[in-house]
């Protein structure tokens, strides 16, 4: 971009950044003053400031597509007498305009972006993509984890309950032990109670 087209973009800049404010304080003040419904025809300080508000309304957007023509046209002069028939006959020659370049000119009304917009553009929507693609790769555990299969939960807690079974401690055979035990010793005490009274009757 050379330093005259900067310079011309940012006189378009300052330009319609004017158009806006002068536009928008106009019609601002004139629907404070004068309400527009209900309609007061018959009052004509509200028919002129109306009518005035309209004018200028009228001309900002006219401004606004004499703008488009002169960066269209390739020739100067043309783009001049485009933009002077659109502000002095109005919509007619707008369309005029807006016919011609379709047909003719084998043109549309799609304005274009500059190289550098296309750029910037074009390296926001690759940031998304990357980012929306990560976020469909990246899966939560505990996402996993509770989207398991129930046949899974199943097989593991009957695996728990087998190992459970299988490491209780067996105590009917530990009650046996213990009546063989108590039983031997009873026996062992009889003995010895039998062995006394023998050797109480020698005596």
């Amino acid at each position: 971009m050379t330093v005259m087209s900067q310079i011309n973009e940012f006189l378009c800049l300052v330009f319609y950044a004017a158009l806006l404010l002068v536009t928008l304080a106009t019609l601002t003040a004139t629907f404070i003053n004068y309400h527009l419904f209900p309609l007061d025809t018959d009052n004509l300080a509200w028919s002129n400031a109306w009518l005035l508000a309209y004018v200028i309304d009228y001309y900002g957007v006219c401004l606004c597509f004499c703008g488009v023509i002169v960066a269209t046209e390739a020739v100067w002069w043309t783009a001049m007498l485009w933009s002077c028939s659109c502000l002095v006959v109005g919509s007619p020659a707008c369309c005029l305009y807006i016919f011609l370049w379709i047909t003719k000119e084998g043109g549309t009304l799609r304005l274009e972006r500059s190289a550098l917009a296309m750029e910037m553009l074009a390296a926001a929507a690759a940031a998304a993509n990357h980012a929306s693609n990560e976020q469909i790769h990246v899966t939560p555990i505990l996402e996993t984890q509770k989207y398991q299969s129930p046949a899974s939960n199943k097989t593991g807690s009957k695996r728990h309950h087998d190992d459970h079974r299988h490491t209780r401690p067996p105590q009917r055979h530990q009650h046996h032990n213990h009546k063989s035990r108590h039983s031997s010793r009873s026996r062992s005490h009889s003995r010895s109670r039998g062995h006394d009274v023998e050797r109480a009757v020698v005596l």
